[in-house]
């Protein structure tokens, strides 16, 4: 899996996350919200 951060702010951080099958092709895509402080 491979995650991008697209913004982060105080307390919440919002990445995209994009999982791939051994041979490199990508079968997963998601959005990923994070909340820390």
């Amino acid at each position: 899996a491979e995650a991008k951060v697209i913004r982060r702010g105080r307390e919440l951080s919002f990445c995209e996350v994009t999982v791939a099958d051994p041979d490199g092709k990508p079968v997963a895509d998601g959005i990923a919200t994070y909340r820390f402080g």
